[in-house]
């Protein structure tokens, strides 16, 4: 989505590095697990049908000879989508009315031409609702604070999405796959 303004800027700034301004710091990790492994996972939940979390499994073997991963690293994957889409979140997005995955938003923001892709916009009864999918292996205990660092990205992704559809109404979620677990920001 994007949202015209009258002002331009020559060099983008992407929303992530924008962010990070005012982010408190990430929490460090006990595992890393790489870009290719959160690529296919979210691969995985963009392509998945967001009703039927077991259809992960249809459409990995398709998927994951794109990816190089171990058979571990795959096994580990499809789990982490489908317990994913297995969240109240998602159940929310199987139902909306409209739903966007993977969509690119760029706005102009104090003189800058921010831009990201926000990983699942969907509108419902409530507004528009934007969830972000982070595939770092934190422990449950720094959930919240891992939350709270990525909690002005999504404060961005809504501002362009709102913008972009003329409302200011949203609700914002990190989902963190590898704790199964969705938390409000």
């Amino acid at each position: 989505l994007i949202a015209t303004s009258s002002e331009a800027t020559p060099f983008p700034v992407p929303v992530r590095l924008d962010a990070a301004r005012e982010s408190p710091p990430a929490v460090e990790p006990p595992e890393f697990v790489g870009r290719v492994f959160g690529s296919f996972v979210h691969r995985l939940l963009e392509l998945a049908d967001l009703a039927d979390p077991e259809s992960v499994r249809r459409i990995s073997p398709g998927l994951a000879p794109s990816f190089p991963l171990a058979k571990e690293a795959v096994a580990r994957a499809e789990a982490q989508a489908e317990a994913a889409l297995s969240l109240p979140i998602m159940r929310e997005a199987a139902l909306a009315t409209q739903v966007f995955r993977e969509v690119p938003i760029s706005y102009i923001d104090d003189g800058r031409l921010l831009e990201g892709v926000c990983d699942l916009a969907f509108e419902d009864e409530k507004g528009w609702v934007v969830v972000d999918y982070k595939t770092e292996a934190i422990r449950e205990d720094q959930i919240l604070a891992q939350a709270a660092h990525h909690a002005a990205q999504l404060r961005r992704y809504a501002r362009g999405l709102a913008l972009a559809a003329g409302t200011h109404q949203s609700r914002r979620f990190v989902l963190f796959t590898s704790l199964g677990r969705q938390v409000a920001v």
